[in-house]
């Protein structure tokens, strides 16, 4: 195994289940699947939550920018639409090269990171002259957003066993939805 992909174990690393280092049984044996849902809902729960707040963020964002562009730097209706939507361009442009990355680096780099640096993104938005700057930053909020979710995703298929995985993803796309919510009532009530 590379020392970039050290932190997915491989199928015999981990008794097949995906899992390295989790089985509460003695002697080394596999765990089984149960078990390792038990041992990882921590972890599961964490993420899901750590999803939930960042997409409730994305969804306040994504309402509180039209805003900002109207009345505080007073762009018109097309330039606030741009300065909104570059965000969803950039996730989809960059969200194929960031899967490549995360095969090659593993998940947890880019789950520890792009919040860091959507936060930042955040607030240095509230500084910027112009109309240029806000459309950098939420293209590199929308760019570092696309590693963070594609890493999440990879994540919970790491800690469930390969009989769960396809449900923790459906799961977590429920969660994902829960909180992306918050933009369509955000830009519905924009008017």
């Amino acid at each position: 195994m590379s020392a970039a992909n050290a932190d997915r174990p491989s199928a015999s690393e981990s008794g097949g289940d995906g899992v390295r280092g989790r089985s509460p049984r003695a002697g080394g044996s596999a765990a089984s699947a149960d078990e390792l849902v038990d041992v990882n809902r921590p972890a599961q729960r964490a993420l899901s939550g750590v999803m939930l707040l960042s997409f409730l963020a994305i969804g306040i964002l994504t309402s509180a920018v039209p805003r900002y562009l109207r009345e505080g730097l007073g762009v018109g209706r097309g330039w606030t639409g741009f300065g909104t939507t570059v965000y969803f361009v950039a996730a989809i442009l960059v969200r194929p090269t960031a899967g490549k990355l995360i095969d090659r680096w593993g998940s947890r780099p880019f789950i520890t990171w792009p919040p860091v640096a959507m936060a930042a993104c955040v607030l240095v938005t509230q500084l910027v002259p112009s109309i240029w700057w806000v459309v950098a930053l939420r293209f590199i909020q929308g760019a570092v957003g696309a590693c963070y979710t594609t890493s999440t995703f990879v994540a919970a298929t790491d800690l469930y066993p390969a009989g769960r995985r396809a449900s923790a993803v459906s799961k977590l796309s429920v969660v994902m939805y829960v909180g992306a919510r918050q933009i369509m009532a955000g830009t519905m009530t924009l008017g």
